[in-house]
């Protein structure tokens, strides 16, 4: 029986080709479209999925308008977020960041520095409330009293290893040679 409903559709292709091979190709065309579409909103709704509270966190950014269109920048002026933690009560905690490309001293190795370069780090001057967002696998340390001292850092486990012996992560500091300056 399937053998006769494949003969009498590939005959009716054969005899209406125009008309066939513009069904096939519109049919290729609207799977392929769903398919792309069904690509680009699974890659979107894919960020920060692995934080537990990931339907909550979103990013603040600033629109610059300029004669070829608008452009979106990955942060906002100081006194906005100022004015948004006191005007915006929806936003549970705020965090803001600086990213910088460091060198890395170790007191225990004096006079050896490490340069981040070749391990594609980046060093973020961060406030406290980040690991409040954000939830991150710590080997040593508490995330709730991290960065609460100045002075204070959080390496990641490629920089820590990189630089300090495995047996010191736990209780070594770090001061970044190349940072900013509070003057």
């Amino acid at each position: 029986m399937w053998q006769n409903n494949f003969r009498l559709a590939w005959r009716a292709l054969l005899r209406q080709r125009q008309h066939s091979l513009i069904n096939l190709l519109g049919l290729a065309v609207s799977i392929a479209a769903c398919l792309l579409l069904y690509r680009m909103v699974r890659y979107e709704l894919s960020f920060d999925r692995q934080h537990r509270q990931y339907d909550r966190i979103v990013r603040v950014v600033t629109a610059e308008s300029n004669s070829e269109g608008t452009d979106y920048t990955g942060g906002i002026p100081i006194p906005a977020m100022d004015a948004m933690q006191s005007g915006v009560p929806q936003f549970e905690h705020f965090a803001r960041l600086h990213a910088f490309y460091p060198q890395i001293s170790v007191p225990q190795t004096p006079g050896q520095k490490f340069a981040t370069d070749g391990l594609h780090e980046v060093a973020v001057y961060i406030e406290p409330s980040f690991f409040r967002i954000f939830d991150w696998n710590w080997l040593a340390g508490d995330p709730l009293v991290a960065l609460s001292e100045p002075k204070s850092a959080v390496l990641p486990q490629a920089v820590a290893f990189f630089t300090i012996s495995y047996q010191a992560v736990k209780a070594a500091t770090a001061n970044p040679v190349n940072s900013l300056r509070n003057e």
